[in-house]
């Protein structure tokens, strides 16, 4: 008996397919028998009960089933919480009062406000009106595509445009009873409010205990946190922030706000309009380096300009930005407002928005006259103006950089070889002085002088290092504009430097120390 029956426990499937045919002939034989007495058993006992589970029971079951790998964990959790959520009360699932963001009715939808909504990632927001515990609406962020920052619309006339109502629960109430109402189309959210009486001394009263929402709901269903790509934090319960490696840089908002108008640009900004010159604009500032691209953004002041006017009968503005045929020195990025351009002898117009350029002819050439008329359409329009002088320092700047640099590596490399590589030294530095005449031919004449005797400084044992340098101090070449202008030392002081190193080497030394200083 125990065998036969261990036997089939394990291989019930494979031999009870076996013996079909066996049994089908017997129930054959025996339907005459069985038929009246199952009859007869149905009419004095009644129907058969099937089996069923309690939750408990089946919570247990599906444990088991965990455990024998038969479904997964996530597959559980989601089966256990179907069977559980209608159980559980609001007031365990909701957010607290102090963890949510509500505006005030009486706020404006400036700028301001909409990147404070925008920060937040939320899709409703639950608008008061003198106290928190009066809530008298709702602000739906798609309805915000109709706004307009700078009308700067009171959030009052915005929800009674839309007429977004709030649907009230209470705090004893099941997520089933919730769910039914949220799934009807009101609101996917809903504000908890409970009576207040524990002061004995003052009446009952409302208060807004949290709020509840179907994501709530459905992460009770699932048994895990819904996270999606606006959300700051996994739980409602804001303990556990999402990491997203690399976030937003929120400072960035502020350029398109044409309102705010900075002295300076921020560090966000800088870093922002620094990789746009430098990926977009790479042609007009390939001679500096990262280092003085970044200082010459962060130097320059933010300028603001509001929009042009003019007068009845006049072809053009008042206040312009360029004007055709008139000298300007200047390369402007515009970060917010709208330029407009007459351009050709019929002044055909063109718009500019933000991130656009103009004047970059003005970097390389200090006398460039532009061909065309700008002036400021839609104001106040915020942008950076970069001078030629300054552009022409900071490459000064960024050719000590890289000469600096060099001298490092050379002093470094010449640490590093032995003595016996003493002849090999000479004819390296003779080459590198030979290698950076180009370089140098991009310095202006003020600074030629003085890179070629620290230059010749650093290497005084190289021939082709001394060349070299008297070749830096008397010419330089800038690239400017159409050609190529070569400038020559009129420093007399330099030039007698110059004499004095073919002369001898002590008064060489002289000579450095004092054009240096």
């Amino acid at each position: 008996e125990i065998l036969p029956q261990a036997l089939c426990s394990r291989y019930a499937l494979r031999i009870g397919s076996a013996t079909i045919p066996l049994v089908k002939i017997i129930r054959l034989i025996l339907f005459p028998v069985s038929y009246p007495l199952a009859k007869c058993l149905d009419w004095m006992l009644g129907r058969e009960l099937a089996s069923t589970y309690s939750n408990a029971e089946m919570m247990q079951l599906l444990k088991i089933h965990v455990q024998e790998n038969v479904i997964d964990q996530e597959a559980a959790n989601a089966m256990t919480g179907a069977l559980t959520y209608k159980n559980i009360t609001v007031k365990q699932a909701m957010t607290p009062m102090e963890r949510t963001f509500m505006l005030a009715v009486d706020e404006k939808l400036s700028f301001e406000t909409i990147g404070k909504i925008f920060k937040t990632g939320y899709s409703r927001i639950p608008i008061y009106e003198i106290s928190r515990n009066n809530v008298i609406g709702l602000l739906f962020v798609k309805d915000l595509i109709f706004i307009d920052p700078e009308d700067e619309v009171p959030i009052r006339s915005f929800i009674q445009i839309f007429g977004r109502s709030v649907h009230v629960v209470w705090p004893d109430d099941t997520l089933g009873d919730v769910l039914g109402e949220l799934k009807k189309g009101r609101s996917h959210l809903a504000v908890v409010r409970d009576v207040n009486n524990e002061d004995e001394s003052q009446d009952p009263f409302y208060e807004v205990r949290g709020i509840i929402t179907l994501e709530d709901i459905v992460e009770r269903i699932l048994g895990d946190s819904i996270v999606d790509e606006t959300d700051a934090f996994v739980d409602n319960k804001q303990s556990i922030r999402v990491d997203r490696g690399e976030s937003f840089e929120w400072a960035r908002l502020r350029l398109l706000d044409t309102k705010i108008v900075d002295e300076m640009l921020s560090a966000s900004e800088i870093s922002a309009v620094t990789a746009h010159l430098k990926t977009n604009y790479s042609d007009c500032f390939k001679l500096l380096t990262d280092s003085q691209l970044r200082r010459l953004v962060a130097g320059t002041p933010v300028s603001s300009f509001p929009t042009a006017t003019q007068n009845v009968g006049s072809e053009l503005p008042n206040e312009l930005l360029y004007e055709k045929g008139v000298p300007n020195d200047a390369f402007t990025l515009i970060l917010s407002g709208k330029v407009t351009i007459l351009v050709g002898s019929e002044n055909f117009r063109a718009d500019l928005s933000s991130w656009s350029v103009l004047g970059k002819a003005a970097l390389e050439n200090k006398s460039w006259a532009p061909d065309f008329t700008a002036f400021v359409s839609d104001g106040p329009c915020r942008c950076v103006q970069i001078r030629h002088d300054a552009f022409a320092e900071a490459v000064d700047a960024s050719v000590v950089e890289r000469r600096t640099a060099e001298g490092r590596d050379f002093q470094h490399t010449r640490s590093m070889s032995g003595a016996s590589a003493g002849d090999g030294d000479l004819v390296s530095i003779g080459e590198s002085g030979r290698s950076t005449t180009s370089a140098e031919e991009h310095v202006p004449n003020r600074r030629g002088p003085v890179l070629a005797r620290l230059f010749h400084a650093g290497n005084s044992k190289s021939e082709d290092s001394e060349e070299s340098a008297k070749r830096t101090a008397g010419s330089v070449q800038f690239a400017d504009g159409d050609g190529v202008i070569v400038y020559s030392s009129n420093d007399s002081t330099a030039n007698g430097q110059s004499n004095e190193l073919e002369a001898d080497d002590s008064a060489e030394e002289k000579g450095v120390h004092g054009e240096t200083s």
